[in-house]
């Protein structure tokens, strides 16, 4: 399956994750989810793209936890080991990763202070960044 394919199915579903997460979120949930982008900004430090990505993924996987809803979980989790490889490629382009970073980092804001709708629309730049980002990614090998 394409990565391509991968993020519109990412599109359609994390924004409605995350917005359900941010309503139903405990002090603890976002403690946890601030303790996770520590760990990823320590993978940003190292240049560790795969540590990155497994982390990344941890988020995304935490935040669908978060939501309260295991039909979201399990659509989620078939398209982790796929979210993995697209990380894989998207993190060593340069200024990916370090962007991935600054979008959690305001989605776990928006989700402290229960901002349903602006957790959505991070998640929804986020995702459009990533898809923008494999294009480039694209681009560049095709020549």
């Amino acid at each position: 399956m394409a990565e391509e394919e991968t993020l519109e199915a990412r599109l359609i579903l994390e924004p409605g994750i995350i917005t359900l997460a941010a309503e139903r979120c405990s002090d603890e949930d976002v403690a946890t989810l601030r303790r996770m982008c520590q760990d990823m900004e320590a993978k940003v430090r190292d240049r560790d793209f795969e540590g990155f990505s497994v982390c990344d993924l941890l988020f995304h996987s935490a935040l669908a936890n978060m939501a309260g809803n295991q039909a979201l979980v399990m659509l989620l989790s078939t398209v982790g080991d796929m979210m993995l490889h697209q990380q894989n490629i998207v993190q060593i382009i340069p200024g990916a990763m370090e962007r991935a970073h600054l979008f959690h980092l305001d989605m776990v804001e928006a989700m402290a202070t229960h901002d349903s709708a602006l957790a959505g629309e991070l998640m929804h730049k986020h995702l459009e960044d990533v898809m923008l980002t494999l294009r480039v990614s694209r681009t560049f090998s095709s020549k």
